[in-house]
């Protein structure tokens, strides 16, 4: 099954390139033998993945209505195998197919558990220490801000524009916070008792804070 898990996903990077979406049929066809394989061994995380990919095909393929359904059961899967892993992943993907779908209010909600996810399972992350978000990762934070910037442009009053406003400030602080501790390979080294409220600096202080 895993065999078959990683040929899907190489002629999934391959059908990507110019000249290689005939590759995109081999990847289907691996993956959909991984997934047969998989679920005939009980091997949960591996038919989490092999859906996963077989949504990211679909998403590549413009497929909206095929790649949310693989997507959302490769959530599934992957929260039954404790992947937490695959459940950030794949909740992100259900986000990005909802708001490349024009569902962008939808795709908040995704996003905002792609993020919780992500954070249960970032410190196990391979090429944390010494470096900076890795640039998949710093994404959903990223994508997240966008797409609440955006909904709080269309809100009708003040008080929701600005609550989504708040959203969009603790996800860019959540990223940066992220960036430090991953950077010193510590999670303890942005401590609650050396952080200040921005709300708090007093009444004669502006925040400037760019996005």
């Amino acid at each position: 099954a895993s065999r078959s898990l990683d040929l899907g996903e190489q002629y999934f990077i391959v059908s990507a390139r110019p000249g290689g979406a005939q590759r995109a049929d081999l990847a289907v066809k691996a993956l959909d033998s991984a997934l047969e394989a998989a679920h005939r061994l009980g091997d949960t995380r591996t038919e989490s993945f092999a859906l996963g990919t077989l949504g990211a095909i679909a998403e590549w393929a413009n497929q909206s209505d095929k790649a949310l359904s693989y997507s959302r059961l490769a959530v599934r899967k992957a929260q039954e195998a404790g992947a937490l892993d695959g459940v950030y992943r794949w909740q992100w993907q259900v986000g990005r197919v909802l708001a490349q779908a024009g569902r962008k209010a939808d795709a908040i909600p995704a996003y905002r558990q792609a993020v919780d996810s992500l954070g249960q399972v970032r410190p196990a992350l391979p090429g944390r220490t010494g470096l900076a978000v890795p640039g998949e990762t710093g994404s959903v934070y990223l994508e997240l801000a966008g797409l609440l910037l955006e909904h709080s442009a269309g809100q009708e009053s003040l008080a929701a524009a600005q609550a989504d406003l708040r959203l969009v400030r603790e996800t860019v602080e959540s990223l940066k916070v992220t960036e430090v501790q991953d950077y010193f390979a510590q999670d303890c080294v942005v401590g609650q008792d050396r952080s200040i409220e921005l709300g708090a600096v007093g009444g004669r202080t502006a925040v400037i804070y760019p996005i």
